[in-house]
């Protein structure tokens, strides 16, 4: 699927009787949970300090086989550092390589 273009998005969601953009204030220690098949955007952080989002992506095994070496946002990829890695037990290693 290709990317939607802005206006054309806008367009869609004002149709269907939405806003382009909800906002939903969080606490400190506040999760989120969504489907990562639903459109999202961030808000602009107003403060001076950095604002980290540490996030979880889980896939279905099968979903994650058919992406697996694709160029799909969601295909299994490393993402912990080799120096990170190297110090993992056996167990641990199996579980962050599959």
């Amino acid at each position: 699927m290709d990317k939607m273009a802005p206006q054309e998005e806008t367009r869609l969601l004002e149709e269907m009787g939405l806003s382009r953009v909800f906002v939903c204030p969080l606490n400190r220690g506040d999760i989120i949970l969504r489907d990562l098949r639903t459109w999202h955007a961030g808000s602009a952080n107003l403060e001076e300090q950095v604002r980290h989002l540490p996030n979880a992506e889980f896939l279905a095994n099968w979903y994650a086989e058919l992406t697996r070496g694709t160029e799909d946002h969601l295909a299994p990829r490393k993402v912990i550092p080799s120096e990170i890695f190297d110090g993992l037990s056996a167990h641990a290693k199996k579980g962050a390589a599959s």
